[in-house]
């Protein structure tokens, strides 16, 4: 057989999506809410089957007890218009470097308009893959990553497409494709899994459109293939954005071989630092394990009596110059973490600008020490985000600014227009929280400007400044506030996914997970540990998962974008999995 060809994406776009900005949050199926939480487990003996089948909340393929251990061959799936056949993404080589890294599933991408344009050449380019697999005794997951009439994994770009939600046709052809995939490889125990699409974001209000397209899919699948296991994932998103407003986004369709899937990306700023297909970049996403870093995981209530505020920003036109707050104790016993944050309040015109700010703290001897700092440059201005309560009588407008700054070229600003005397308004950052200790007392200085800046006489509070927010629980809240990022936070992340299974006893997986190549090596910043304690919850909570991504600049295996051949090894990650998977270390094979 021929050598398998390599596929090439539009250049600069493989990417995997950032639908892990959101933790799985409440998992419970909105098809069986009533359901026991740990439903019983099957006490007949698992199927005789080469095929992956599901038994219960397990896997099983001949007899034995089956867990993913996948990796993700992207194939270039945003491109559309080229022959799949004559493409360029790997080789049967790759499909040996896979097996010696101590996978035993590749999940295999691929675009629905592939399908259409060049259907022989297309299932010609599928049936040489399943051969390579099958030599290398690695199983295929069969995996849409875009389909026919839709695309949303960058909602900023205007080639984003949610005309399958809408458009029957266009799920009829997504379904044909699926039944033809099934007709051609119902007997095939080379292929695990099909997945039937890849994060679906919905335009509706509830994912309803998913739910239904899904059940569709499914029914007609097993009309022609009784035998392979079926991927559904959950709901990443409505009214067209990532973001499932508060819907679950698990559910169950009515199958009983079917594998429920979530990717798993969290922390967000940690595994993406760098990506420069986030709608705002992270350059500096901090170091794991981090017990300073507190990531928000329960409902808190803000305290705003003990909000302490610097001096406001003197109006007129003024240069940089520092401001501080008083020391102040927080007293309230039940305080239990802050954030640094900025603030307009009460009725003003003109814009002011922020930078460079620090947090101290002193305790009850007097000691002092910093807490927190931020200089708000290139590294971490990507952390903040603005917010508006109020505007009425005036217009905000909020902006990064990259060419004036104390320190660098880089700041956040304000500007307001209009006489409204009850503006509330700033910027915010979910990822600058630190602990905080009652009866410690607190300051927070930064740096300051104003550019025609009035404040306008009527407002009950007239200031803008760098202020610190304390919070402490909800009363309501049964779900710690807070968590430090460790493995602790890893596992309270996928508790929603494992919880599911145990009350539908149905099995899950994270078949899409992974880090930046730049929190690993000798000046990393702990991906290495972090993979470490991911794989060990998963592996507690018996969930596979699959790695991505084998060739990509910022998440691959090899780093180098495939269009230059194989590329540059992660050399750290592939000994990290091969520890993970075989218990070795790097050889000097793996090139």
């Amino acid at each position: 057989m021929q050598d398998l060809k390599r596929h090439a994406p539009t250049a600069g776009r493989l990417a995997i999506t950032l639908c892990a900005s959101l933790l799985l949050g409440a998992c419970a199926s909105t098809s069986s809410p009533d359901a026991p939480l740990d439903a019983p487990q099957p006490t007949t003996a698992p199927p005789s089957s080469p095929f992956v089948t599901t038994h219960g909340s397990r896997l099983f393929a001949d007899e034995r007890e089956f867990e993913f251990r996948a990796v993700n061959f992207s194939n270039g799936y945003l491109e559309r218009g080229h022959e799949v056949a004559a493409g360029s993404h790997h080789t049967h080589e790759d499909f040996n470097r896979v097996r010696q890294l101590g996978f035993n599933t590749v999940r295999f991408g691929f675009n629905g308009y592939w399908f259409e344009r060049d259907r022989g050449g297309f299932l010609a380019w599928l049936d040489a893959n399943v051969e390579a697999a099958r030599q290398q005794e690695l199983k295929l997951i069969l995996d849409l990553h875009t389909p026919i009439g839709g695309f949303w994994l960058d909602p900023d770009s205007p080639e984003k497409d949610f005309s399958l939600w809408t458009d029957v046709a266009l799920q009829s052809r997504n379904i044909e494709l699926w039944q033809t995939l099934a007709e051609r490889y119902k007997d095939e125990p080379v292929i695990a899994a099909y997945d039937l699409l890849n994060e679906p974001v919905t335009i509706d209000e509830d994912g309803s459109q998913w739910r239904a397209l899904a059940g569709h899919m499914v029914a007609a699948i097993r009309k022609i293939d009784p035998h392979h296991l079926i991927v559904v994932e959950r709901l990443y998103g409505v009214r067209g954005r990532y973001g499932t407003r508060g819907q679950d986004p698990l559910f169950l369709v009515d199958d009983a071989n079917v594998l429920y899937d979530s990717h798993f990306y969290e922390p967000v700023a940690f595994t993406h630092e760098g990506s420069e297909w986030n709608a705002t970049q992270v350059l500096d996403g901090g170091v794991y394990p981090d017990e300073n870093a507190l990531i928000p995981t329960g409902a808190q209530i803000l305290d705003d009596d003990a909000t302490i505020s610097t001096r406001r920003v003197d109006d007129g036109t003024t240069e940089w110059q520092r401001y501080s707050s008083e020391w102040t104790v927080a007293e309230d016993k039940k305080l239990v973490a802050a954030s640094p944050g900025i603030a307009i309040h009460g009725a003003l015109s003109g814009i002011v600008y922020f930078d460079d700010l620090r947090v101290f703290e002193r305790d009850t001897q007097g000691v002092e020490r910093e807490v927190l700092s931020d200089a708000i440059d290139a590294n971490t201005i990507g952390h903040w985000y603005d917010w508006q309560r109020d505007t009425a009588g005036s217009t905000l407008t909020a902006r990064r600014v990259d060419d004036d700054g104390a320190t660098d070229q880089q700041s956040l600003a304000l500007q307001l227009r209009g006489t409204g005397l009850n503006t509330t308004a700033g910027w915010s950052n979910n990822d600058r929280w630190f602990r905080v200790t009652p009866g410690h007392a607190y300051r927070i200085e930064g740096a300051m400007r104003g550019k025609d800046l009035r404040y306008i006489s009527g407002a009950s509070t007239n200031r803008a400044g760098f202020e610190i927010n304390f919070y402490k629980p909800d009363k309501k809240s049964e779900l710690p506030v807070f968590h430090a990022r460790n493995r602790d936070y890893l596992a309270h992340a996928l508790e929603p996914l494992a919880a599911f299974a145990r009350q539908h006893a149905v099995p899950v997986s994270v078949l899409s997970t992974g880090i930046t190549g730049s929190a690993f090596g000798p000046n990393g910043r702990g991906g290495e540990l972090w993979l470490q304690d991911l794989v060990s919850v998963l592996d507690e909570y018996g969930i596979g998962y699959g790695l991505w991504n084998y060739h990509d600049e910022r998440m691959g295996i090899y780093t180098t974008s495939y269009l230059a051949g194989i590329g540059k090894p992660n050399r750290p990650l592939i000994n990290t999995l091969l520890q993970l998977h075989t218990g070795r270390s790097l050889q000097a094979s793996m090139h």
